[in-house]
């Protein structure tokens, strides 16, 4: 992406939601609550960097 913030944030995303995929499957392998929690705690993350990519869009559509 040509813009710096947004890629940031679109890596950053992609980074926490592939943990929070891991830790599923380990979870579900392995009825772990504690990858289940890390699940929950990584896709929160991820979740927050796809609202600020979203918000960064926004941003330059309106530019």
């Amino acid at each position: 992406m040509p813009d710096d913030k947004l890629a940031a944030r679109w890596r950053l995303a992609l980074e926490h939601l592939g943990k929070s995929a891991s830790a599923c499957t380990v979870g579900a392998a392995s009825e772990d609550q504690a990858s289940f929690d890390l699940m929950a705690a990584e896709m929160a993350i991820g979740i927050k960097h796809l609202d600020a990519v979203s918000k960064r869009i926004n941003e330059i559509g309106e530019a």
